[in-house]
């Protein structure tokens, strides 16, 4: 593993927070070097030709239990694919951002969630039917342990009743994409932020007015 986001977040205002290469009371730990720490944020979100080609034909998803698991196929987009969701950059992957709204936050638990936005049609069971969206979601079963929650009127959020984790937020005033939570992915090389699939927005956040930790944000925006 890559550390995910923790390489990021090692200078919050004037304070250095280190990164540890072990548990923090490990008689052996050691703290990462500025060098180890760079090498690790490239890593993460650049990820070689070679990687790209070898990521699979399909993205794995699943929760931290296995009883939620999804399928994604890669990227359908062309020169002519137009929305904030499509990747300025490398067309063969998807777009991923933070956000921080206060709706997540207060849903979540979480000051930063991390979210790609998948076309509904992409997403697949691992039996390969495509997954249902909109409005009749919630009176459909394709996966016993999603459930999903209306949180506002055109608001649906889907979970996994066993250990609780967030699989997908879709909105019905904007069915053209699903936001899937990247926690749930699952990249074949072992990259936390799956840079081999998504193509990371480092230059600002979703709801950025409504962030309640301005640190964290400028911590993951800084270069």
């Amino acid at each position: 593993m890559n550390g995910g986001i923790a390489p990021f977040l090692t200078k919050l205002g004037e304070r250095d927070v280190p990164s540890y290469t072990t548990e923090p009371e490990d008689d052996r730990v050691e703290t990462l070097k500025e060098k180890e720490l760079h090498e690790l944020r490239e890593s993460s979100l650049s990820q070689p030709d070679s990687a790209v080609q070898e990521r699979g034909d399909m993205l794995e998803v699943s929760c931290h239990c296995g009883a939620c698991q999804l399928r994604i196929a890669p990227p359908a987009y062309t020169d002519s694919s137009e929305g904030f969701h499509v990747p300025r950059g490398d067309r063969n992957k998807y777009y991923a951002r933070l956000c921080c709204c206060r709706s997540c936050r207060l849903t979540l638990g979480f000051t930063l969630q991390p979210w790609t936005y998948i076309p509904p049609e992409q997403i697949f069971t691992v039996n390969k039917e495509p997954v249902l969206f909109g409005v009749k979601t919630k009176d459909t079963v394709q996966i016993e342990k999603l459930k999903h929650y209306q949180s506002s009127e055109f608001v649906l959020r889907s979970f996994c009743t066993d250990c609780g984790a967030t699989m997908f937020y879709q909105s019905f005033e904007r069915p053209l994409w699903i936001d899937v939570s990247v926690g749930v992915l699952r990249s074949k090389a072992g990259n936390v932020l799956a840079g081999e699939w998504l193509d990371w927005e480092r230059n600002e956040v979703a709801k950025r007015d409504e962030a309640v930790d301005e640190e964290l944000v400028k911590a993951w925006l800084r270069r």
